[in-house]
Order: C-alpha cells, then structure tokens, then sequence
C-alpha cells in the first residue's frame, strides 16, 4: 500500500516539476529546450501512471519495487525543488541584463547628449565609438567606427605632426592640444580644442584605448580674432587722430590719451595717466567736471565747450564730445576735444575783415568794371597791349591779395553759416578774375623775346641774388657745368631769370631750419640741342599728395606767397618749349630739372 503512495507521489512532482520548467521560457527565452524537457518529465510521470494504473487494476503480476520508487520519488522531489530553486537564479538574470540594458541606454543618452565631440579610440588609434556629434560634424567621412582618426577626421594616411593622442599612448596621461577642424576634401573648416585622456582597465591598469573630448572654438575664435582687429582698428584711428583724445573713469581719473594728446598739452603719457580731468581744466571749468559726468551717464553723450590748460599754461579754447562707454570691463568715458584755438582766432579776424573785404572786392570789381570798358572803348588804339598789361598788373595784386585771404579764412573756418558771405565774396572775385582775364587776351606780354643767353651766366646771377636775399642762412651751393665759353641758348632774359629765381627761392625756404646744401648742375647737349639744369635741394621735399599739386596755382607750402611762383615757372617753360621735370620725397629733398632747346627758328 505504501508504495503506491509512493509512486502516486513521485508522479504527482515530476507533473510539478513539469509545470515549473515551461514557466522558465519567460525568464530564459529559451522556449523549445524547456518544452522538451517540459515533456521529457511528462512523460516520465506518463510511464509511472502506466505502472500505478497496472497495480490498482491487479492486472499486473509485478509487484511494486518499494525501495525504487522511494528513489525514484526521492529525484522527483529534487527535480520540483530543482526547478524551484533554478528559477530565482534566472530571474536574477533577467534583471540584471534589463539593469545593464537600461545603463547602457542611459549611458548612451548622456554620451549623445553632450554637445561636444566624443569619440573612443583603441591603442592603434582606430575609432571604437563615437556620440551623435562626431557623426554630425564628420557626416562626410560615415562610417567612422573601424577608421583611424587622423583617416576619418582629417583624411591623412598617417598620424597629425601635433596629435595628443599620441602624447596620451606614449605617457598613458591626459594631453590637449589646438587642432584645425577639416571638413570635406580636406579643407580647414574651424578650430577645435582636443583634450585627449587614457583608457584603463581596472583590473589590470593597463591602458586600452583613449578617449577624444572634442569642443569646437571656431567661433570663440574668429571672435578673438574680430576682438584682436577691433583692437588694432580702434588703436591706430585713436593714435592717428588730429584732436586729443581722453579715456577716463567716473571719478574722472585718467585712463588713457592719444599722441596728440601728449604733445598737444605738453605732457607724457605715464603724467596724464595719474591726473585726472580737472588737472587740464582750467580752475573756473575743473567745478563742471562731475556736473559733465553725470550728463554724460544720463544721456550716453554730451558736447560742450571749455577751457584747457597746458603744462607751459597757454589756455586752449576746446570744443568737446563726450561718450559713455565700457573701458576694459568698466564704465568710462571718452572725450574727444577739439582745439579751436585757430577757429577762434580765425572768426575774430573774420569778424573784422568780413565788411572791409567786401567793401574792397566791390570797389576793386567796379574799378574792374569801369577799366575794361575803357579798354573796349580804346580797342582801336595800337598800344592796346601796353595798355592792357599795364592795367593788368596794377589790378592783379590787390585782387590776388584778396583772393588768397578769403581762401585762407574759408579753409579755416569751415561753418556753413557763413557759406552765403563766402559765396558773394567768391562771386565777386571770379568776376573781376574774368576781367583781368579779359585783359590779357588783348595783350602778348607772355610771349618770350629771344635772345642769345650765356648757359651759366644768369644762373650764377640768380645765385647771387639770392645769397643777398638770404644773406643770413647757411646755404651750401654746388655748381657745376659741362659747357664752354660760347655756349649759348636762345631764350627771354627777364622770363628765364624769373624761371630760375623762382626755382632758387623755392629751394632755399624748404630748409626750416635756414640751413642745408643746393647743388646746381648744368648739361649742355649739342647733339639733342638741349640745355639742362638741375636743382637738387636736401630741404622738407613733398610726399606724393604734395608733388601731384606742385604747380597748381595758389598751391604752397611756404608761410607767405599765393603759390603761384611755381606755376609762373611751369608756362615760361611751355612758352620756350622746353620740359620741367620735379622729383621729391618727404624729408629727403627735392630735384628740379629745366630742359631748354639751345637754338630756334625766331
């Protein structure tokens, strides 16, 4: 009896058993290898069910081994309790890969996440992972996974010359380095910043790979380099500029000023930079210092006028223009003063001559007027062109004088209040300038009169001449001549002394400090029936600008004169038919050359 219990029992657990292995194909996955157990265990409790139904039948003359199927009971109880306590273990699993997937996701979100490149490199520098960035920036080199670096990124065959990648696998230690970013084909894109760290396992601390933080700066940096020209463009416009220019704090402590600046109020840099503001002014404008402040922080910009002082004490009358800004991370401002010492010496003198240079102009054009239609009147007369030079001549100065003075004073005061006086003046002027040009039509006085001159002999009295004019400057003159006794050309003496004294007398006033060297050098050219002479000064010469003027009537340098000398000297030698040529350069001197032809048909 008790071995059929036994057997009833045994087959009951391996059914348990049975049962336990199909609910483990949702732990492992493994759906038809726990079937086939599943059904192996059936069947075995299938084939002890034939033996139990055999003995309750008595059809069977077997009786039922007591001691086999205690054991065989005692495997069914190992194999239910086997399957019971194997599920927990793959349980365990199953949340274990679940927890490693969900770090790996996890894992992957921050990787990708992160706005700069990563990549994860192996010891032979092949690329092993990167995050979404480096796929983003490097679209056109997919796919990089299995690529070398330096392949990948920058399309080079070997190693970059300056990689801290290799730093870090030769010195297993974090390395960084400015690199260029290439993009397609090879070309610089952009800047990056490459930070570079060792991969070690830590169980062995051996380095297996590198890891490449990546931070793309081309923006940082064409901002630097914005900042840098920014920098250099505000530094030569703020050095370069012909009005002083003051940087200083709310307090008013000066920060910074302007060459100009400098030489202008008689002061270093390093004296102005420990003054401040009411330092310049003078006492009765230093107590509107913080009152201008305060309209400049209001408002972002203020004008006014006031009254500097010099290291020496002159007063400087000055128009300023004040800005709020930021200086080197703080608040400042910026004054821009303008020296109207001139402007206010030129409205005072202005002011006086305004009414008598119209009065003057005015009488001088109805003196004009009323010669010319004398000289209509005497059209008939054979001496017309005696009469025409000589009224000419008694006109041209005091309208000249005139002239220059207004263009003078228009160049220095430049107010559009004063446009419509200016306008009369000049109206007034052209119109008694076409009637002196009236006049010289009827007159030949510019036409030369030949004579034989000896080549040397008017240049050595125009020297002379101008040693007598100049007998207090140290002026050491050269000359020199390849012609003989005989020579000659054919020209006007009064026109060719003028030419040469004008020429002599441009040379000596270019020495500022009344002291320099003239060489004098003339070529007589039988063959080219030329005679040259050539002045070299070691004077101020002319830049460019200046020598592209030289000869434009009105134009001078020189403190006194109309600038004409020299455009008078550049038609006598039109007239002779010859060539001036002028060479200068600013602080070297100036060259002159006259070419006139020896002989003529007269």
């Amino acid at each position: 009896m008790i071995a059929k219990y036994v057997l009833a029992s045994s087959i009951i657990l391996q059914l348990i058993a049975a049962i336990l292995s199909l609910r483990l194909i949702r732990l492992t996955g493994k759906r038809i290898a726990w079937i086939l157990i599943s059904g192996a265990l059936v069947l075995m409790s299938v084939r002890r069910i034939i033996s139990l139904y055999a003995v309750l039948t008595v059809a069977s003359s077997n009786p039922i081994n007591l001691e086999a199927e205690v054991v065989a009971c005692i495997i069914s109880i190992l194999m239910v309790l086997g399957m019971a306590g194997i599920a927990p273990v793959f349980y365990a699993i199953k949340n274990a890969n679940n927890t490693l997937k969900d770090s790996e996701r996890f894992i992957k979100n921050i990787f990708d996440s992160i706005q700069d490149g990563i990549s994860v490199l192996d010891t032979d520098m092949r690329i092993l992972k990167v995050n979404a960035v480096m796929e983003k920036w490097y679209a056109h080199a997919m796919p990089l996974i299995g690529k070398k670096c330096y392949e990948a990124y920058h399309g080079r065959r070997e190693p970059c010359p300056i990689c801290p990648t290799r730093k870090t696998l030769a010195e297993k230690c974090a390395a960084f380095e400015e690199v260029p970013m290439t993009g397609p084909e090879g070309k610089q894109i952009g800047w990056d910043n490459l930070y570079t760290f060792p991969l070690i396992d830590d169980r062995t601390g051996e380095m297996i790979g590198v890891i490449e933080y990546v931070r793309n700066i081309s923006q940082q940096k064409k901002a630097q380099e914005d900042l840098k020209e920014n920098e250099e463009r505000y530094r030569m416009l703020f050095e370069s500029a012909n009005d002083a220019i003051f940087v200083h704090d709310l307090e008013a402590h000066i920060l910074d000023v302007n060459q100009f600046a400098c030489e202008r109020y008689g002061y270093s840099r390093q004296e102005l930079l420990a003054m401040s503001v009411h330092q310049i002014d003078t006492v009765v404008q230093a107590v509107n210092v913080q009152e201008r402040i305060s309209a400049v922080k209001n408002t972002g910009q203020y004008l006014f006028e006031t009254e500097h002082i010099t290291r020496e004490g002159e007063r400087i009358p000055a128009y300023v223009s004040s800005r709020y800004i930021v200086w080197k991370g703080k608040p400042a401002i910026m004054s821009i003063c303008r020296d109207m010492t001139e402007r206010k010496h030129a409205e005072e003198l202005l002011k006086k001559n305004k009414d008598m240079l119209e009065k003057l102009v005015n009488e001088k054009t109805s003196e004009l007027l009323k010669a010319q239609k004398e000289l209509e009147e005497a059209n008939r007369l054979s001496d017309i062109g005696m009469l025409a030079a000589t009224v000419a001549h008694e006109l041209r100065n005091p309208l000249g004088v005139i002239k220059i003075a207004v263009y003078n004073i228009k160049e220095a005061i430049k107010d559009s209040t004063l446009a419509s006086h200016f306008a009369n003046i000049e109206k007034k002027i052209s119109e008694s300038g076409q009637i002196i040009n009236n006049l010289f039509s009827y007159s030949r006085i510019k036409m030369p009169h030949y004579n034989k001159l000896v080549c040397f002999e008017i240049v050595h009295e125009c020297l002379d001449n101008a040693k007598q004019k100049y007998s207090d400057w140290n002026i050491e003159v050269k000359l020199s001549c390849n012609c003989v006794p005989g020579d000659f050309f054919m020209a006007d003496r009064l026109q060719i002394i003028e030419l040469y004294s004008n020429i002599i007398d441009n040379a000596y006033q270019s020495y500022p400090d009344k002291q320099g060297a003239l060489e004098v050098v003339g070529v007589v050219d039988k063959k080219n029936n030329s005679f040259s002479l050539t002045f070299k000064d070691n004077g101020m010469g002319m830049d460019d600008e200046e020598l592209a003027k030289i000869g434009t009537p009105f134009f001078t340098k020189k403190t006194r004169g109309v600038g004409l000398g020299f455009a008078v000297c550049k038609q006598i030698v039109k007239l002779h038919e010859g060539r001036l040529e002028v060479k200068s350069q600013k602080g070297q001197g100036t060259v002159v050359s006259v070419i006139l032809p020896i002989n003529r048909t007269i």
